[in-house]
């Protein structure tokens, strides 16, 4: 089951791998619904079982139980009171214990004929799974074909895969616009009526841990007098203080895990059918240190030099300056260096697979350092030189240059690490005269320039394919600077408001 986004066709092997672990997680998902049936009022108030099988997703901030009701009761109508029918007044007390009795049990047989009626169109066989997590464009149009419970499913994925885009695993606080944003894509992805509607009031909710227990973790079926309350509940707006406090919601979810799981094996484990998740994860980390990285450079020398490596060392023949830097061509950048660091790794440890290369790169937060030490344990060392591994891994990386990029990533400079690691720890962006100060050290040192080919007159067919991609680029450029841009006013203003 892949998480990074891509409907590869499978082999037969880890095909069946795959709908084995559907199969585990549908099963438990079905626990949940049915356990929220047995739950609600559904008797008394009827109208809770189209609710449920539209909105009622078992994410968000609770458990999967309280989640299901919750989402089943926040919806777009208040539910109508419900009133004890009045006993005759002059009736015996045997002839009436009698009549409340069958009434009773017919009532109990109605509720378990309602909750199976409702788990029939619950259930959810994991060959109507294609694609996890699923296209958010299509997510929409597929409603009708999906059950909730398989809508609850990838929306669950969707909500991992945007909440932990950046391994390893940190909870944000739940403030963070990174939980309402993966909330969001979660609802989209589930085919969800109202996703923000669904994102706010599960802040709401994890706002009031304190109160929502009372109304979702008694034990009991729950009376129509509670649904009706937690229903007010979810109107009230989140208490932005408790938010702001701690990711508490997300360190119950914890504690829950930890009641399930003995001991931490079988998250220590990645198995060979997920390489291609391993990698795309590990993608991902290495994305948020490239992010890390450019936060760090003063923003003309970013325009300058985003697209070079260093501009002393390897010297660029054409200036060229941008407002914004491509995503693709940073995920180019990405993929190379992830491709040398592997290559790298296979120099020093001959024996170690590359399955187990990305492990210890994810394990030590693509820390080269780290990931040594750690293979170390357990892996002899080639009796090649640094020097070389550097190289092959250049030359994996395709750098045009490899000898020189061997040489210069050698090249260690206490005064430049501090200056760096100085950066880092107050969380603040490195002067220019810094920059040049890293660069002045590079200069010293004597790198061969490889000669720049001529390149012979393009066509005029190449030409308009160039000054196409050009203005493209230019247009996409002022459009997201007009984005930003009006994004931070607004942002000015609130700010000044409040």
């Amino acid at each position: 089951m892949s998480t990074g986004g891509s409907c590869s066709t499978s082999t037969p092997s880890s095909a069946a791998d795959r709908s084995v672990a559907l199969s585990e997680l549908l099963e438990h998902i079905h626990g949940y619904y049915k356990a929220a049936l047995d739950r609600l009022p559904v008797e008394e108030t009827p109208t809770l079982i189209p609710r449920l099988l539209d909105g009622g997703v078992c994410f968000g901030l609770l458990d999967p139980v309280s989640n299901i009701i919750a989402n089943t009761v926040r919806s777009f109508e208040p539910l109508p009171e419900t009133h004890a029918a009045e006993e005759p007044a002059a009736e015996e007390e045997g002839e009436r214990s009698r009549r409340g009795a069958k009434r009773k049990a017919a009532a109990e047989e109605e509720a378990r004929m309602i909750r199976d009626e409702a788990m029939s169109e619950i259930a959810t066989d994991a060959g109507s799974i294609y694609c996890l997590p699923p296209i958010l464009r299509d997510a929409r149009m597929r409603k009708k074909k999906r059950t909730v419970a398989q809508r609850s499913l990838e929306g669950l994925v969707t909500f991992l895969v945007c909440y932990f885009r950046h391994l390893p695993c940190r909870s944000c606080p739940i403030s963070s616009p990174t939980t309402e944003i993966a909330l969001r894509c979660a609802a989209i992805a589930a085919s969800h009526p109202a996703p923000a509607n669904l994102a706010a009031r599960s802040l709401s909710l994890a706002s009031r841990l304190d109160q929502v227990p009372q109304l979702l973790t008694i034990d009991g079926r729950l009376s129509p007098d509670a649904i009706n309350r937690l229903y007010h509940k979810l109107l009230e707006a989140p208490v932005v203080e408790q938010l702001a406090a701690s990711p508490k919601p997300l360190q119950l979810a914890t504690v829950r895990l930890n009641r399930c799981i003995k001991g931490n094996s079988s998250l220590e484990r990645f198995p060979l059918e997920f390489t291609k998740t391993l990698r795309y994860l590990l993608l991902h980390k290495i994305h948020a240190l490239y992010l890390k990285a450019i936060a760090l450079l003063p923003r003309d020398a970013l325009r300058r030099r985003h697209h070079r490596v260093y501009d002393t060392a390897f010297p660029s023949h054409v200036q060229f300056e941008v407002d914004v830097i491509s995503t693709k061509s940073l995920g180019r950048v990405e993929c190379r260096s992830l491709n040398g660091l592997l290559a790298l790794l296979g120099n020093l440890f001959p024996a170690l697979s590359e399955h187990d290369a990305m492990v210890h790169l994810l394990r030590s937060d693509a820390s080269l350092q780290d990931v040594v030490f750690r293979a170390m344990q357990n892996q002899d060392m080639s009796s090649a030189s640094y020097e070389a591994a550097y190289k092959a891994a250049a030359e994996a990386a395709r750098h045009p240059q490899p000898d020189a990029q061997a040489e210069f990533s050698m090249s260690t400079s206490p005064k430049m690490f501090h200056i760096v690691e100085s950066a880092l720890r107050i969380n603040r962006t490195l002067k220019l005269s810094e920059v040049e100060l890293i660069t002045s050290y590079f200069s010293q040192k004597s790198y061969p320039v490889k000669s720049v080919t001529s390149v012979p007159k393009l066509t005029p067919h190449a030409t308009k394919i160039v000054s196409y991609n050009k203005r493209n680029f230019l247009a996409t450029q002022d459009f997201i600077r007009r984005k930003v841009e009006a994004a931070l006013q607004k942002y000015a203003k609130e700010k000044v408001a409040s």
